[in-house]
């Protein structure tokens, strides 16, 4: 929803994609009935087609390293940023701000999204996304997965693909990226 090439039809399509997603995904890891796989598979369905328009961003970009050097799945890897990723790009400035359409348009977007988690802000839709992959059975904790020192954390940040980074709509610098998986390896998280 937030990638630089978003539109109105990828956007409406990852509105629903979000609220079905939110609604369902946990309940279909602890209750995988007829109606939660249903609305699984439309919400992986919509999400899809808005990626087919956008293309992944930055938690994508991080997500490959995570699963290629500790074989963690690709869903969880993407998660896994979500929440960090979402509070840097509301950090966004004119000056690091990727999207032509501005600022203005990224927190508007990001507001939205907040929203669709019933979320009054950054803090509380952050833990809105950790409850739920943790309600998923995941771990939202880089040392659960094998980040647990400072190279590692680097080599991680080093392996960003930078096609994906440059979709995010604020610019990621090395730094940027050090800075951010410090803060969330920092955080911990259930194990």
């Amino acid at each position: 929803m937030w990638a630089v090439q978003s539109d109105d039809e990828s956007r409406a399509w990852s509105r629903k994609a979000i609220s079905l997603s939110f609604e369902h995904l946990a309940a279909t890891s602890t209750n995988p009935g007829q109606a939660n796989r249903d609305a699984m598979c439309e919400a992986s369905h919509l999400a899809g087609k808005a990626i087919n328009i956008t293309k992944t961003t930055a938690c994508h970009a991080l997500s490959y390293t995570m699963t290629s050097m500790l074989g963690v799945p690709h869903g969880h890897a993407v998660a896994m940023t979500l929440g960090a990723v979402m509070a840097y790009n509301y950090g966004v400035s004119e000056d690091d701000c990727n999207d032509p359409r501005g600022r203005e348009h990224v927190r508007d977007t990001i507001d939205e999204i907040l929203q669709l988690l019933g979320a009054s802000n950054i803090a509380e839709g952050r833990e809105r996304i950790d409850a739920l992959i943790e309600a998923t059975g995941l771990t939202t904790s880089l040392t659960a997965i094998g980040i647990a020192d400072a190279e590692a954390l680097e080599k991680l940040a080093d392996g960003g693909n930078a096609e994906r980074l440059g979709n995010n709509p604020r610019k990621f610098t090395r730094a940027g990226i050090l800075a951010m998986l410090q803060e969330l390896h920092a955080r911990g998280g259930p194990g």
